[in-house]
Parts: structure tokens; C-alpha cells; sequence
């Protein structure tokens, strides 16, 4: 048999299991959280093809774009 100290009511396997469940919890989120952020940036293509124009007419065409 296994001896558990008990601490306020709660065993300490129980103790551990709750800071598992909460590191798993929380790297759960955070993998998600990162996938979510990348997918958007992954699917906007923008082509252009502008020679000579000065770098806010890029811009200003760049933004009318990404509107659409």
C-alpha cells in the first residue's frame, strides 16, 4: 500500500494530479492559441506587380486589397 500525506483534507497524489491536469490544461491552450494565430497569415496571398511607384502608393494599394 502506498502512504499519502495528507495536507488540509487532500492526498498528495491528489495534489499532484491537479498541477498535471493544469500543466495540460495549459499547454493545450497555448498550442492552440498559436495555431489559431498562424492559420490567418498563412491563407492572405497578395500579388503585386508595381515598378516605380513610391512606397505609400504600395502601401495604399496593399490595404485596398486586403479588404477585398
Amino acid at each position: 500500500m502506498k502512504n499519502y500525506i495528507n495536507l488540509k483534507g487532500k492526498s498528495l497524489y491528489a495534489i499532484k494530479f491537479d498541477l498535471k491536469m493544469k500543466l495540460a490544461i495549459y499547454l493545450f491552450l497555448v498550442s492552440l492559441l498559436q495555431v489559431q494565430a498562424k492559420s490567418y497569415s498563412q491563407r492572405t496571398k497578395i500579388s503585386l506587380n508595381m515598378n516605380g511607384v513610391s512606397l505609400e502608393n504600395v502601401l495604399l494599394e496593399i490595404e485596398k486589397k486586403n479588404r477585398v
